[in-house]
């Protein structure tokens, strides 16, 4: 005897359909090259099925047939789900005119559907996600502006999921183990604007409170990492984006540091969808798993090399004497140079502006490493470049007109104490030093009083007076009579701010104008006879 036997679902049947992938075919070699060394889903397909919009259905094959005399034929149902939750249904087998047969079924899904699709669906062999992609926000100096990353969330199942954002921070030798989370009302209530929408928090006393516990990896990052957006809603078979956020610190070690977290994105349902009475009943936020994103980034110090071309470092050697020239007329300035070398060592450019403290004065930088913003260096990595800075003598220099540049006389010799403030964009600066010592003339004479005695009218007299100069500067002088006090001055750059100072050379002679013979330029250590007559 042949009876015809036919079996159905009652509610969550599903139809076959083509099998496609879920992500988007590569548009280059490279990509697809790419997503094969990260083990992207590119090859991998979700359950080629069209699922009722549950987000879960059941396939029955053989769905009928005939069956013979004590003959058994196996029939396969096949679940095929796109969403998280507890379903039931019914399976109603028919064989001939027997009354029906109804199987209850039942069947938990778990799991995350969304994905990022900088990686691409991944499955094991559950069909459950097993990977955690990572982003990296790369090296950057510490106390620049906030670095951005944007990627995409892909939503397959046919429920609206809306993801609350919280982000960690992942800290070394770490001993804790769980966390403990008390909730009261909502765990992630829904948000609009600055007020908080909560219609299911009142309705639910029963559930005032919660408690909820979870493995321990890290703690709130603060500002360190964070989301855009603390809520992000990604539609049905659609795409949202979603921007992370890396603060790098104020300052931080001179090796640089390195920091890792991670942010969990836990999924809110409206609450149309999460039970339908007698299909399916959904957890949602703390009780299901939370779409995971790791994050990495690295903060190093805004730091050049800095390397001068003398061991002294940038030290320069002037005389005062170097204003004189040889028929006594002082220059308008004298300029001695001095240069360092700029070394970028780091893995990212660094832009920077140099302020120089006057008299000192930058001359060049080679090779030119201007930006366009007027006074603003760039340095990309691993280069380097060569800035020459001058120092600038002038009478006025000599005088202390300065600013507030730092001037001390020690031993004969002006010392000017500068700087060269190297500031970066992130507010950090480096300082190198600057000093310049200008050497004072010193001029000595060997009378400070000339007796000539008792001389007889028409005759002549002479005495010899001895000019010298001790130091490493050269000293313009020369020889005058004054009328009413009858005295001999000799004039010269003092050791004092270039203040006028004189030797005076006394002369007891009376009725009898005595004038200078010539004019004198001595130099380092040597003496010039001066021979005054009568």
């Amino acid at each position: 005897m042949v009876a015809t036997f036919s079996v159905s679902v009652e509610r969550l049947a599903v139809r076959k359909s083509a099998p496609a992938p879920l992500t988007q075919q590569p548009k280059s070699a490279s990509c697809s090259s790419l997503l094969q060394r990260k083990g992207g889903g590119a090859s991998l397909q979700l359950p080629a099925a069209v699922v009722p919009s549950v987000g879960c259905g059941f396939l029955v094959q053989p769905s009928r047939g005939e069956l013979q005399a004590f003959e058994k034929i196996p029939v396969a149902v096949t679940m095929h789900a796109t969403m998280w939750g507890l379903y039931t249904d019914v399976l109603i087998v028919q064989i001939g005119d027997l009354e029906p047969m109804r199987i209850p079924i039942t069947a938990r899904v778990t799991g995350n559907p969304l994905f990022f699709q900088m990686m691409g669906p991944t499955f094991n062999k559950n069909l459950t996600f097993n990977r955690t992609p990572t982003l990296h926000f790369g090296s950057h100096c510490c106390g620049r502006p906030a670095v951005h990353r944007s990627v995409r969330v892909t939503n397959p199942s046919p429920v609206d999921i809306r993801l609350d954002w919280q982000t960690f921070k992942v800290i070394k030798d770490d001993p804790q183990l769980i966390d403990l989370i008390v909730v009261v009302g909502e765990a992630f209530p829904l948000l609009d604007g600055s007020s908080v929408v909560s219609q299911e928090a009142q309705d639910a006393r029963a559930d005032l409170i919660q408690v909820h516990m979870r493995q321990h990896e890290g703690f709130a990052s603060g500002s360190l990492f964070s989301v855009g957006s603390q809520q992000t809603m990604v539609p049905a078979l659609s795409k949202a984006n979603v921007t992370f956020q890396f603060v790098p610190p104020l300052t931080c070690d001179t090796d640089g540091d390195t920091f890792n977290g991670y942010a969990l994105g836990y999924m809110s349902l409206a609450p149309q969808v999460k039970n339908v009475v007698g299909v399916v009943t959904r957890d949602d936020g703390y009780q299901v798993s939370a779409l995971r994103m790791d994050l990495s980034a690295a903060v190093k110090p805004a730091l050049l090399q800095l390397e001068t071309a003398d061991e002294e470092g940038m030290l320069y050697q002037l005389t005062a004497g170097s204003l004189l020239q040889h028929d006594g007329t002082i220059l308008n300035s004298v300029e001695a140079t001095s240069s360092f070398l700029l070394k970028n060592n780091g893995q990212m450019s660094l832009k920077f502006g140099m302020l120089i403290d006057g008299p000192f004065v930058l001359s060049n930088v080679l090779p030119s490493v201007g930006c366009r913003e007027e006074g603003t260096y760039c340095l990309k990595p691993h280069c380097a470049a060569q800035v020459k800075i001058g120092f600038s003598l002038t009478a006025e220099t000599l005088k202390g007109n300065t600013g507030d540049l730092q001037v001390t006389l020690f031993e004969n010799q002006l010392h000017y104490h500068g700087q060269v403030k190297i500031k970066h964009d992130n507010e950090t600066q480096q300082v190198l030093p600057l000093q310049a010592i200008v050497s004072l003339p010193t001029l000595r004479v060997s009378h400070e009083v000339l007796d000539f005695g008792t001389v007889v009218v028409g005759h002549t007299r002479e005495l010899q007076v001895n000019v010298s100069t001790q130091g490493v500067s050269a000293v313009y002088w020369s020889v005058t009579h004054s009328e009413k006090r009858e005295v001999l001055r000799a004039v010269f750059l003092s050791t004092s701010f270039s203040e006028k100072r004189s030797s005076c050379l006394r002369s007891q002679v009376r009725g009898h104008l005595i004038k200078p013979l010539r004019q004198f330029q001595t130099t380092n250590l040597k003496w010039n006879e001066c021979n005054l007559m009568f």
